[in-house]
C-alpha cells in the first residue's frame, strides 16, 4: 500500500498515475487522494483491470459514466458504488447483466422502473426487492410470469389482483398466499384453474 501522507503530496500527472497502477500491489492504493487529477478515461481503464478499485475511488469522480462502464465490466461492482451514485441508469445497467443484483441497489434506488428490468428477466428476483418497493405493477409483473414467484412477495403486497393473477394461471400457488390473503374469489379462480384444490380447502381453516 502506498503511504497516503506520501500521495497527498505528489502532483499526479499522467505519467505518475500510469506508473503507480503498474505497480505491483499499486491498484490498491486509497485513490481518492488522486481525485482532482485522474481523468475519467484513466479510471475507466484502470476499473478494466480491477473493478474492485471503485471502493477507493472518490465519490466526486464516481460519474454515472464511471459507474456505468464499472457495473458493464462487474455487475457485482454496484455492491461498491454509493447510494447517491447508484442512478437509475446505473442500476439497470448491473441489472442487465445479473437481475439478483438488485439486492445491492439501495432500497431508495429501488425505482418501479428499476425494479420491473429484474422481475421481466428473472421473476424471482422480486425476494430481493424491498418490500415498500414490491408494487402492484411489479408484483403482477412477476407472478404473470412465474406465478410461484408470488411466494417472495411480502404479505402486505399480495393484494387480490395479484393473488388472482397468480391462481389464475397455476392454482396450487395457493399455498404461497398469506391465509389472511386468501378471498373467496381467490378460492373460485383457483379451483377453476385446479380442481382437486376443492379438496385442501379444510387444510386452509
Amino acid at each position: 500500500m502506498l503511504n497516503k501522507n506520501f500521495l497527498k503530496k505528489v502532483e499526479m500527472t499522467e505519467k505518475i498515475f500510469n506508473k503507480i497502477l503498474r505497480t505491483q500491489y499499486g491498484i490498491t492504493i486509497d485513490i481518492n487522494f488522486l481525485d482532482k487529477n485522474i481523468p475519467e478515461d484513466k479510471l475507466i481503464q484502470t476499473l478494466k483491470e480491477n473493478v474492485l478499485i471503485i471502493k477507493y475511488i472518490d465519490k466526486h469522480n464516481l460519474t454515472e459514466n464511471v459507474c456505468i462502464q464499472a457495473v458493464k465490466i462487474n455487475y457485482s461492482a454496484i455492491k461498491y458504488i454509493d447510494k447517491y451514485s447508484q442512478t437509475e441508469n446505473v442500476c439497470i445497467q448491473a441489472i442487465k447483466q445479473n437481475p439478483n443484483i438488485i439486492e445491492f441497489i439501495h432500497k431508495d434506488n429501488q425505482a418501479e422502473t428499476v425494479c420491473l428490468e429484474a422481475v421481466k428477466r428473472i421473476p424471482s428476483s422480486i425476494k430481493y426487492i424491498h418490500k415498500d418497493n414490491q408494487t402492484e405493477t411489479v408484483c403482477l409483473e412477476a407472478v404473470k410470469r412465474i406465478p410461484s414467484s408470488i411466494k417472495y412477495i411480502h404479505k402486505d403486497n399480495q393484494t387480490e389482483t395479484v393473488c388472482l393473477e397468480a391462481v389464475k394461471r397455476i392454482g396450487c400457488v395457493l399455498d404461497f398466499i398469506n391465509k389472511e390473503n386468501l378471498t373467496e374469489l381467490i378460492w373460485i379462480e383457483a379451483i377453476k384453474q385446479n380442481p382437486n384444490i376443492i379438496l385442501r380447502i379444510a387444510d386452509f381453516n
